[in-house]
């Protein structure tokens, strides 16, 4: 009877999560069958999207090509062709840029963010923090803590 603040967008953000679900509910039952046989590109882009949801799992692309339906072979030739990138390069990539939107806006420690973007060794972080953005994640870290 009584509205409190907040009450109707609580309402608006439930029914389209509602509707959220159910086109992804439609889509994905309507395309499987399409899948098995169709668009190498349309189960890349399958594929690009579990990747997506998982990338913080030791996912794997024998896996991540299971979920487009082709060999893992197959797969990684069309995956590099549509992103440019190969698979491991494509994961490490979506691992490092949440690593590093992580370390601005969280104070929690380079390991646990190490672990919350999908890398399952400090070292290994470290080293492709390293090279991708040319500082390690501390002194990263600590510029943008200057620059605040």
């Amino acid at each position: 009877q009584e509205e409190r603040r907040g009450y109707r967008l609580l309402i608006r953000g439930s029914l389209e999560r509602i509707l959220i679900d159910a086109v992804r509910y439609t889509s994905t039952r309507d395309s499987l069958g399409d899948l098995r046989q169709g668009d190498p590109q349309r189960k890349i882009r399958r594929a690009l999207t579990y990747l997506h949801h998982h990338f913080r799992d030791p996912v794997t692309l024998a896996e991540v090509a299971c979920q487009a339906h082709l060999s893992p072979h197959y797969f990684s030739s069309c995956f590099h062709e549509a992103t440019g990138a190969s698979f491991q390069r494509y994961l490490c990539d979506l691992r490092l840029r949440r690593a590093r939107s992580l370390l601005a806006v969280s104070s929690a420690s380079v390991t646990d963010l190490c672990l919350a973007s999908g890398f399952s060794t400090l070292s290994n972080f470290e080293w492709a923090f390293k090279t991708c953005y040319g500082c390690s994640p501390r002194v990263f870290r600590a510029r943008i803590e200057l620059d605040s």
